[in-house]
């Protein structure tokens, strides 16, 4: 599955970002983190997803994509 796929069910709405990391598994950084999910599917949304998961600290909460 592409990112650009998610953009029917994950979107972030008035009041409520969906804050997403991306991390690339070749290189092992995080290609961006804290970034909304619709910047996310614009500027990542051809790469395949390996993984998704949520992580939580400091009571905020995110969406890591792997790729």
């Amino acid at each position: 599955m592409k990112i650009k796929d998610l953009a029917s069910i994950m979107f972030s709405i008035r009041g409520n970002v969906v804050f997403t990391t991306v991390y690339d598994t070749t290189t092992q950084i995080d290609l961006c983190s804290g970034a909304s999910i619709e910047y996310v599917i614009e500027k990542y949304g051809e790469k395949e997803i390996k993984q998704m998961y949520p992580i939580s600290y400091n009571n905020h909460g995110e969406m890591v994509i792997e790729i």
